[in-house]
């Protein structure tokens, strides 16, 4: 849900159209919102508030879909890695990357398990709204930390149980089949393979509706 809501902030072009426009754009509006949430602080180079991302970075985005992460680690100077399970997402965003940036970057297909990339590659790793869709969490979460460098900082997200839950009274039962949400996660729940990891801290915060 974050990465969606936060890609709505960079529409694609849209055909001219003959209807007035109001002077206020609700991008501007989504945009000035996410910025008070914590988001896309350029002036420090931070995606999210205590998440900086600089010249000497390598981020890796896992899952990229639109590259929202990627093309702001693009516009801090990082070098990036973006993988994503759909051919289109990642030739799409290949483009603009190339188009934006000087340094070796990459683009992969690929489900991430495993990853085709060599450990320690990224001092940053970026994986938003991908975790839900894992019938496996436990050997993609050693994926990601097997791509962290020593120090490297992780930016994690999943939709908030009560937004899934929700859901559940709505949403077609494909909802939660394969390769939709299959994992619901809660904060004060993790389950033991992420208590297994060798994170040295956690922060878990809430952002928009439900993630």
């Amino acid at each position: 849900m974050i990465r969606r809501l936060l890609a709505k902030l960079w529409p694609a072009p849209s055909a001219p159209s003959t209807v007035p426009q109001s002077p206020v754009s609700p991008r501007d509006v989504g945009l000035h919102d996410a910025v008070l949430d914590g988001w896309f602080l350029g002036e420090t180079g931070e995606l999210l508030k205590g998440f900086a991302i600089n010249a000497d970075d390598t981020l890796l985005d896992v899952g990229c879909g639109e590259g929202v992460a990627t093309l702001f680690a693009v516009r801090q100077g990082a070098s990036v890695i973006f993988t994503d399970s759909e051919h289109d997402k990642v030739r799409d965003l290949a483009r603009q990357v190339a188009a934006q940036s000087s340094q070796a970057n990459l683009g992969l297909v690929s489900n991430s398990l495993p990853l085709p990339l060599a450990d320690g590659c990224a001092s940053k790793i970026v994986c938003m709204e991908v975790l839900e869709h894992i019938d496996q969490p436990e050997p993609f979460m050693a994926e990601l930390v097997r791509m962290g460098r020593p120090g490297a900082l992780y930016l994690l997200s999943v939709p908030a149980p009560v937004g899934e839950h929700l859901q559940k009274g709505i949403a077609p039962a494909s909802y939660f089949q394969t390769p939709n949400h299959v994992q619901i996660f809660t904060p004060n729940g993790s389950p033991p393979w992420w208590r297994r990891r060798a994170w040295s801290s956690s922060i878990v915060r809430p952002a928009g509706f439900s993630g």
